[in-house]
């Protein structure tokens, strides 16, 4: 199935779903995308080669989304760029409020996260299973 198309994906899903749970067991879904960036930030893909990032940069799961959705006239001009400028202000606004807050004391993020040594030999199981219930 291709991966980047959102309602083959939702449909297969679907009816996978709806099969197990009629009690006819699992389904095994293969669904082929490919991952646009590196492994890690610093990863640029080189390795890749560009004919195969082109083909897949088609394939944008987005953009044929949105194809969906003004093929199917659910979705015009005006109405996109509403959705658009919605996000947008959103995201400005989001990221303003994150970037305005006093950032904590670097040590603090970490403080209770890790068990030294010394106090992970004081720790014992509660008996009341993983969840402590």
């Amino acid at each position: 199935m291709d991966g980047n198309d959102v309602v083959a994906v939702y449909t297969t899903t679907k009816e996978a779903v709806d099969r197990a749970r009629a009690g006819e067991g699992p389904i095994l879904i293969e669904a082929k995308s490919m991952r646009m960036r590196g492994h890690a930030q610093h990863d640029p893909a080189e390795y890749v080669p560009k004919d195969m990032f082109e083909y897949w940069k088609q394939r944008d799961p987005i953009v044929l989304y949105e194809k969906f959705w003004t093929g199917a006239k659910l979705l015009d001009a005006k109405s996109k760029k509403e959705i658009d400028d919605r996000i947008d202000n959103l995201l400005t606004k989001e990221r303003d409020y994150a970037e305005s807050r006093r950032c904590r004391h670097p040590n603090l993020p970490m403080k209770g996260c890790i068990a030294r040594a010394t106090n992970a030999t004081r720790l014992r199981p509660s008996g009341k299973g993983r969840t402590g219930r």
